[in-house]
């Protein structure tokens, strides 16, 4: 038990560093960048129910109903909305995985949110930030240059080396 928990927590630690660096990437890139997830948007809606019953209120939050399937698109809503200087509007999951392998089940927000994109950090030398995104119902994948160039026109190979030597420093050796 102990270790699922070691491994769990270290998992939670990878992923808000995973977090940490796409946001400051982006906000160097230029972008606007919102904190839109489960833990920003969920979580507070959860707290409401007990603030409420608290206060003597009758507020019961059912998550396991069917009737409650906005909250499960809540709960599901990727970690970012990013917003460039033109005001186009992009949602982003963030996601690390050590070999740069996404499962299929890792792609479930992309077919809640087919609007949305996949940033993966990877230690692949080569293809460290990766975009994952639906097109036409397929499976594109782009490495963080080629997606910007094609997205929004932009290159800024300093930024972007920049941030895939701190991905390296802080993932390298953990």
């Amino acid at each position: 038990m102990v270790k699922d928990s070691q491994s769990w927590t270290n998992s939670k630690i990878k992923g808000q560093i995973g977090e940490v660096i796409f946001e400051e990437l982006f906000i160097n890139l230029g972008f606007l960048v919102v904190k839109t997830g489960q833990e920003h948007t969920a979580r507070p809606i959860t707290q409401i129910e007990r603030f409420i019953k608290q206060c003597g209120g009758d507020f019961k939050l059912d998550r396991k109903a069917e009737d409650h399937i906005e909250l499960d698109y809540v709960r599901k809503l990727p970690d970012f909305l990013i917003v460039d200087g033109k005001g186009r509007v992009d949602l982003i999951e963030v996601k690390f995985r050590r070999k740069g392998e996404l499962n299929k089940d890792k792609l479930k927000s992309l077919e809640l949110y087919p609007m949305s994109d996949i940033f993966l950090i990877s230690l692949n030398d080569d293809k460290i930030f990766q975009m994952y995104s639906l097109e036409d119902g397929k499976l594109k994948v782009l490495e963080i240059r080629d997606w910007l160039k094609q997205e929004y026109n932009l290159e800024n190979e300093d930024v972007i080396s920049k941030f895939e030597g701190i991905a390296k420093d802080w993932y390298g050796n953990k």
